[in-house]
């Protein structure tokens, strides 16, 4: 598969919950960057160059906890998901923990990592993983999260392996406020390489496909947004 230009680069541009600090991952640069965001024009000064703590990780997307004291950085070429402790203050990042989002037996070059967020519940970290070729199919890991936002173990409560390798995309996006008096939450995953758009229910214990729809000429989403 041709990355082009993609392997570098900053990938994405995440606001704290208060407003007050701004996330790039940069996937080239192997290293999230922080900056405060002024109150008075919305300007940025940075504060923290985090290089991850991998050499050859790539952070591709940074998510914070609503409480806004961790963030969760998704690293792309080793399919593993860094937990940091944000000081609000001085506006920089300390590395905790590492967790990996894809079966222990299987290589971090057979995958691109796609995203990470946190449950509307709260209790959950969603990730997904892709497969780097059409043959490997990707994957969607949960791990619990105390009430602090800290995982409560290295080991993913489930792995899920996706239809397809997802293509460019396979993202996981949950449904804001969905879940219900049973604990069961939903979320979209997206897939670029057979242009599927499925909706997944998780109850505590599994991951299960409980809708799709088929993209019509040829179209392929890369993340989806709910309304």
């Amino acid at each position: 598969m041709d990355f082009g230009g993609l392997r570098h680069g900053s990938h994405s541009f995440d606001l704290s919950p208060d407003g007050r600090l701004a996330y790039v991952a940069d996937i080239g640069r192997n290293a999230v960057f922080v900056f405060k965001v002024s109150p008075e024009d919305g300007s940025l000064t940075l504060t923290d160059k985090n290089i991850a703590p991998r050499p050859t990780d790539g952070p591709r997307h940074v998510t914070p906890h609503p409480n806004g004291r961790y963030v969760y950085s998704l690293q792309e070429h080793t399919s593993m998901v860094d937990v940091f402790e944000v000081d609000q203050d001085a506006g920089k990042l300390k590395w905790l923990q590492g967790v990996k989002i894809i079966p222990e037996d299987h290589s971090p070059t057979l995958y691109w990592a796609d995203e990470v967020r946190v449950s509307p519940s709260q209790k959950y970290l969603y990730c997904s993983t892709r497969g780097l070729e059409p043959k490997t199919r990707g994957w969607v890991a949960v791990f619990a999260l105390d009430s602090n936002g800290l995982p409560t173990s290295s080991t993913p409560l489930c792995l899920w392996e996706t239809p397809t390798s997802g293509g460019w995309a396979n993202a996981v996006q949950p449904a804001p406020g969905s879940y219900n008096e049973d604990g069961v939450e939903y979320l979209a995953l997206t897939d670029s390489e057979e242009g599927l758009v499925m909706v997944l229910s998780w109850d505590g214990k599994q991951v299960e496909e409980v809708a799709r729809a088929q993209l019509e000429n040829g179209a392929g989403a890369a993340t989806a947004v709910w309304l």
